[in-house]
């Protein structure tokens, strides 16, 4: 998953770094700071204003491959 995207509406974006992900695991983009595993990677996030990324009111997840290809989408809506 090397140099893949990951963008939301507003055009954050986190560029994968050189990062192997195996059939069948998983992986955990933290927007926070950390330490990358194997497992779990971090965005870090505290350039952008409140530190935030993802809007409480919704927002979109594009993850796209090396080429630009979208490759998964994910919206999701707000609480009321």
């Amino acid at each position: 998953m090397t140099s893949w995207t990951v963008k939301d509406e507003a055009n954050h974006i986190y560029t994968f770094p050189h990062f192997n992900l195996v059939g069948g695991a998983t992986v955990t983009l933290y927007t926070g700071s950390g330490k990358d595993t194997i497992t779990e990677l971090y965005w870090d996030s505290s350039g952008h204003s409140c530190n935030a990324i993802w809007n409480n009111d919704g927002d979109t997840l594009y993850l796209r491959d090396t080429s630009g290809n979208l490759v998964l989408s994910y919206s999701y809506s707000g609480f009321e």
